[in-house]
């Protein structure tokens, strides 16, 4: 259980502001579950429930390690690794799905730190449709988390209609 205690532990020192001694434990979660990972699919086979769920851990904490990447502003790895979680979520779900918004919605949130506004619009536009096209009911804070992301950066932009 190393690694849920290193995202506890990451978590915790997140929401006292302390990004830089979180990203050590978002690291270390991050090999953790990449270990666990390999084990499981040296075990079962690939259509195995343990088999996905490795593979999903390992994803969460790439999304979550680009996260707190970007709140330090080393926005250049952020980028990498938000583009790496939104591969494997894609190499696995369909694009509707809350997985590849979340993806989606943290690749825009690096673009928004590099300041790339117009490119952050359009993730920030896809990771909506792609929470619209899940299923979502319409009172999810998720839902309505990815409309205030996409009226914030029109805003930014001066493009609010």
């Amino acid at each position: 259980m190393l690694g849920n205690q290193a995202v506890i532990t990451a978590q915790l020192l997140e929401l006292r502001g302390n990004f830089t001694e979180a990203e050590r434990f978002r690291r270390v979660a991050l090999d953790h579950y990449v270990a666990l990972d390999n084990t499981y699919r040296r075990k079962y086979s690939p259509s195995h429930q343990l088999t996905r769920s490795g593979r999903s851990m390992v994803t969460l904490a790439i999304h979550r390690l680009a996260v707190n990447l970007a709140a330090q502003g080393k926005t250049g790895e952020a980028e990498y690794h938000a583009r790496s979680a939104l591969n494997r979520n894609l190499g696995v779900a369909a694009f509707s799905t809350e997985d590849v918004s979340n993806a989606l919605a943290a690749l825009t949130y690096v673009k928004l730190q590099q300041g790339q506004l117009a490119t952050a619009q359009r993730w920030a536009e896809l990771s909506l449709a792609s929470m619209e096209g899940a299923d979502i009911q319409p009172y999810s804070t998720s839902l309505a988390d990815r409309r205030w992301l996409v009226s914030f950066i029109l805003g930014a932009r001066q493009r609010w209609r």
